[in-house]
């Protein structure tokens, strides 16, 4: 299609709002000279988005979906404080489906 969705446009506005978010993720959903490929990307994370929200899905099928790196921080006076980061698909998917259904 010539035009991009609402969705994809959900999608491509919670991604700019997503400061934390990487440069190669930035340059692949803004670039000018990726435009057909940025719109099939941001629409394949806004139906990927819906789909997540609305059905249920095997979590044998989402496992890299779901990962995430511990990183161990000292806790005061003593101990380990693991602390999980989420991959930046997952926390941009999360971002557009927060700002989906916030009223």
């Amino acid at each position: 299609s010539s035009g991009i969705n609402a969705e994809s446009q959900s999608v491509l506005f919670s991604f700019l709002l997503f400061m934390s978010t990487s440069i190669a993720w930035k340059h692949m959903l803004l670039s000018k000279k990726l435009s057909p490929e940025s719109n099939e990307l941001a629409e394949a994370i806004a139906t990927f988005a819906v789909k997540i929200a609305t059905e249920h899905i095997d979590p044998n099928f989402i496992t890299s979906y779901v990962a995430s790196r511990l990183v161990p921080l000292s806790k005061k006076p003593s101990g380990i404080r693991p602390i999980g980061i989420g991959e930046i698909l997952r926390r941009l998917v999360g971002k557009v489906i927060t700002r989906t259904l916030k009223p």
